[in-house]
């Protein structure tokens, strides 16, 4: 079962909740680098410290660090000899579309360019409260623009980072329905059995 409702509030309180992650010692102090813009001569790549907070996907490290009213999910990927601030990005905003105001999520994909001294960044926005189906979440339309998420995000990982995050925190809505459905299934085939 793999469909939930989706709401932004929910998915940031879990995500500053400490309980819900995993945390590095205090001996912990690794730094990442990144680029403020998109590629021009002569940028100078800045450093910060990586969150010690951080979740599991795949047994690869995803830290995470509050940004305003977003929420940074950095992969450090190393490249040369120094490790570099791949993220997702989400956080609320609201855009205009068809003169009607959208409360959307914020969502881009960040990906450091040391060779080229830049950062590329992909977008798909979508709503803040919505149905989602992870089966199909490829197909999701960005409210932003005419494309799909498949569009957007074309590495091989993407969508086994990005579904795990935004489903962890419904997890519990997740296995309800799979129970009701469950409970629901034995119930009808008790009643055929009863009847036979």
């Amino acid at each position: 079962m793999s469909n939930f409702y989706f709401n932004y509030d929910k998915f940031y309180k879990y995500y500053i909740n400490d309980s819900n992650l995993e945390k590095e010692d205090n001996s912990f102090n690794d730094k990442v680098w990144y680029y403020e813009n998109a590629p021009y001569n002569n940028q100078i790549p800045e450093e910060t410290d990586l969150s010690k907070l951080y979740i599991m996907i795949n047994n690869k490290k995803i830290h995470i660090k509050k940004k305003g009213n977003g929420l940074l999910f950095t992969i450090p990927t190393k490249i040369g000899d120094k490790y570099w601030d791949n993220h997702y990005h989400f956080g609320k905003r609201v855009i205009v579309k068809n003169k009607i105001k959208i409360p959307v999520v914020y969502f881009h994909k960040t990906t450091q360019l040391p060779n080229d001294t830049g950062k590329h960044t992909d977008n798909c926005y979508y709503r803040q409260k919505m149905h989602i189906d992870l089966n199909i979440f490829e197909e999701m339309q960005c409210v932003q623009s005419s494309n799909k998420m498949k569009n957007v995000f074309t590495e091989k990982d993407d969508f086994v980072y990005i579904k795990e995050i935004i489903s962890r925190p419904f997890f519990n809505q997740i296995a309800g329905k799979s129970r009701k459905i469950r409970r629901k299934n034995k119930k009808i085939n008790h009643q055929k059995s009863v009847r036979r």
